[in-house]
């Protein structure tokens, strides 16, 4: 693989995989800012905010996603999730693609970012909203469920998820149509 294949690999694996760490921090930072407190000054980070905020960003992104995808994987099995809200982008062609000559930048681009709003909505939904959820209930918060803060919070959450579900399906179709358009161009010639 030359320098520019593995700028696009890269460009991928940002999109989809760093960037939703990211938005996950921000919103466990936004969830539970008592435990994020506690746990800089327990992996004695008080020196170095940054690095900590690297570190979990990128490792908490990539744990997460890898439960996203499984969800996604899931998902799949139903015809009604893979062939109309998140069309399945077939993915696999992109090393096809590259096989036979063609650069994949724009594709890679396309198909990380609908795998980013994906994980983005996914990982607030199913995991650091219901997470936030049972932290509120069992340990409570020095709000009340009635306060501005508990209200913004959940409705950032929803705004989102709604907005990233939504671009993602943008995006997966997108990918689906583009990846179909290379395939069929190349097959021509």
């Amino acid at each position: 693989m030359n320098g520019k294949g593995l700028a696009e690999v890269g460009l991928f694996l940002l999109l989809a995989f760093v960037f939703p760490g990211f938005v996950y921090l921000g919103f466990f930072i936004l969830y539970f800012p008592n435990v994020y407190s506690v746990a800089i000054n327990a992996f004695r980070f008080e020196n170095n905010i940054t690095l900590f905020i690297l570190g979990l960003g990128v490792i908490g992104g990539l744990l997460l996603t890898s439960i996203c995808f499984t969800i996604e994987q899931l998902f799949r099995k139903w015809e009604f999730f893979n062939k109309r809200i998140f069309p399945n982008m077939d993915i696999s062609q992109l090393g096809v693609i590259e096989a036979r000559g063609k650069s994949s930048l724009y594709l890679r681009q396309v198909t990380g970012q609908a795998i980013m709003h994906f994980n983005i909505a996914t990982g607030l939904l199913f995991i650091i909203f219901p997470s936030y959820l049972v932290y509120f209930i069992c340990v409570g918060q020095d709000y009340t469920a009635c306060s501005p803060n508990f209200y913004v919070r959940v409705m950032a959450c929803i705004i989102l998820v709604v907005a990233n579900y939504y671009l993602a399906h943008i995006f997966f179709t997108w990918g689906r149509d583009s990846i179909k358009d290379v395939k069929e161009t190349i097959s021509e010639k």
